[in-house]
């Protein structure tokens, strides 16, 4: 009851003042995240001795959450979608449905693209089963992997319900373009049966080319939506998401320029 009231105060706030407009309701936080509704365990920050034991919340907690939200929202005539799918967890989430569906190759093609280098759980391609080795186990030695892939299973399942209008998705990408990636954001999207947003679509290299494809992934897959992530160097750590302002001051900086352009392509020195 107490989340309906503050719901409903807070949405009344917005609607009575005539200045003040929603375009979209995002029920955060990313669901799939480590501390966030994670039944099968918690194994963040080398937590692993939790991994076996069972969260406050889960992904059926997190889908009354919405479907709340969904009913309170709708009743001021607005939109919702649901926090975000994070863009380590959407990679996890497309190598298990490849493999599932039985397209071994297709998964171990994209295992190889996604968990070559540095990511969120420590994902390797060498630490899952595949066409030549289908006998290996999943993640074994790496419970966190193997925890966020099933949280992010059963949240694709359960937020179709809900009633969202969106179904947001994170992603990061480095190239190439449209790319793997984009076959895993077409996938989940086609799973959901939803209109896609971003309020976080960010770049693993700072250069125009890969700016202007994680850019154009937007648009190419429909998304009325969408917004930049990035990130100071020393809070990204090594896998980080490009910014395109300057953290202290905001000016925009090159990329920024680029993003800019794309929002008003009849701004100066355009390409």
């Amino acid at each position: 009851v107490d989340y309906e009231n503050s719901l409903t105060t807070f949405f009344k706030s917005f609607i009575d003042d005539r200045l003040a407009t929603i375009g979209l309701v995002t029920i955060e936080n990313e669901e799939d995240s480590g501390n966030n509704y994670r039944e099968h365990g918690d194994c963040t920050d080398g937590n692993l001795a939790q991994c076996d034991a069972t969260a406050a919340a889960t992904a059926s907690d997190y889908a009354a959450q919405l479907l709340r939200a969904v009913t309170i929202a709708h009743g001021f005539g607005l939109k919702v979608a649901n926090g975000g799918f994070s863009s380590s967890g959407i990679d996890l989430w497309y190598w298990y449905y490849l493999y599932h569906l039985g397209l071994y190759y297709e998964a171990d093609q994209y295992a190889l693209y996604a968990f070559a280098g540095v990511n969120d759980d420590g994902a390797k391609a060498s630490n899952l089963p595949s066409l030549a080795d289908p006998n290996h186990a999943t993640f074994p030695g790496n419970p966190a992997a193997y925890l966020h892939m099933m949280q992010i299973t059963d949240m694709v399942a359960l937020i179709k319900a809900s009633g969202i209008d969106y179904v947001s998705v994170h992603f990061l990408s480095g190239g190439p373009f449209p790319g793997p990636k984009y076959n895993a954001l077409q996938a989940l999207v086609q799973a959901v049966r939803l209109p896609p947003v971003s309020d976080a679509i960010g770049i693993k290299q700072d250069d125009a080319g890969t700016t202007w494809g994680v850019l154009d992934m937007g648009p190419k897959l429909g998304m009325p939506i969408a917004s930049w992530f990035g990130g100071a160097p020393q809070e990204m750590g090594i896998d980080r998401a490009f910014a395109i302002a300057d953290p202290v001051f905001g000016h925009l900086n090159d990329l920024g320029h680029l993003y800019h352009c794309v929002i008003v392509p009849t701004a100066t020195n355009c390409p």
